[in-house]
């Protein structure tokens, strides 16, 4: 039996023929039958509910935050067509958790500040491929960034990478952090995410020092980084003549703390994650 299946079949016809074609099949396999069965009640009840159950969700969450909708959009044909696309995805849905997502997805677009944003589509065509776990290290790594590093991704702050503070979490902080899973799947996940865009990581394979706790403590201090930003501000090209000595001096301070620090010889072959702007729209979209 050919079955040639075209990339614009409807789910309805999709189903028929999984149906009809198992139906046919088990004859042969006796002790799989039971994978022939239940199809039309999926097609009928259960993808019914799901839809059902995201457009209830999307009004509970539409009511709370009523105060912040944009009441023009409530009558427009983009929330339509939006709300149409999000119930085609969330029919197949079976996690509860991730269709209330979808519903919240859905009412945050809503919002005065979310109404007019063109990248709805992509973040709606992100959140379909994450599970659960997924958001849970999105928002772990998300919440250990800094509160000014959030706010240049989220759009409510001048983005100036160059004049920025950024931190990322290693592999086996995250690792640590994560008690249900193990090391394989959380770096898995990762790996995965990266790949879908919302975290992003320093480097491929990042080298790094094994540095001692002292060197640490001291990197994270905030004279120290306040150094470092001090040395970027002086460092213009433009204005390299009349900062000589204020940067001289700097880097002389800069210089002397590393020589007094020791360090492990041995390296650290992992990753360095943080959360990229894709990544934080979709956690503001699917907040509760």
């Amino acid at each position: 039996m050919h079955v040639t299946v075209g990339n614009n079949m409807k789910n309805d016809d999709l189903i028929k023929i999984i149906q009809s074609t198992a139906i046919s099949i088990a004859a042969s396999f006796p002790g799989l039958a039971s994978v022939a069965t239940g199809w039309t009640e999926y097609k009928n009840h259960i993808q019914t509910q799901n839809i059902k159950n995201i457009i209830e969700t999307f009004y509970y969450k539409l009511n709370e935050i009523e105060h912040k909708v944009n009441h023009q959009y409530l009558e427009s044909d983009n929330l339509k067509a939006l709300t149409i696309k999000t119930c085609l995805y969330g029919k197949e849905e079976m996690s509860e958790k991730k269709r209330e997502m979808l519903s919240f997805f859905l009412a945050n677009s809503c919002t005065t500040d979310n109404y007019n944003d063109v990248t709805k589509n992509a973040i709606l065509e992100t959140i379909i491929k994450l599970s659960e776990f997924d958001v849970f290290l999105m928002n772990l790594i998300a919440e250990s960034s800094k509160d000014s590093q959030n706010s240049i991704l989220a759009g409510t702050k001048k983005y100036e990478p160059n004049n920025s503070s950024w931190t990322a979490l290693d592999e086996l902080d995250i690792i640590e952090k994560v008690k249900t899973n193990s090391d394989k799947e959380v770096i898995t996940t990762l790996e995965y995410l990266n790949a879908v865009g919302v975290l992003e990581t320093l480097s491929s394979r990042n080298i790094n020092h094994n540095i001692t706790s002292e060197i640490s403590r001291y990197l994270k201090d905030e004279k120290f980084e306040d150094i470092q930003r001090r040395i970027r501000e002086l460092s213009n090209p433009d204005d390299y003549i009349k900062n000589f000595r204020e940067l001289k001096k700097l880097n002389e301070e800069e210089e002397k703390f590393i020589k007094e620090t020791k360090y492990d010889e041995n390296y650290q072959y992992q990753k360095t994650y943080m959360i990229t702007a894709l990544g934080l729209a979709v956690l503001n979209y699917i907040k509760e």
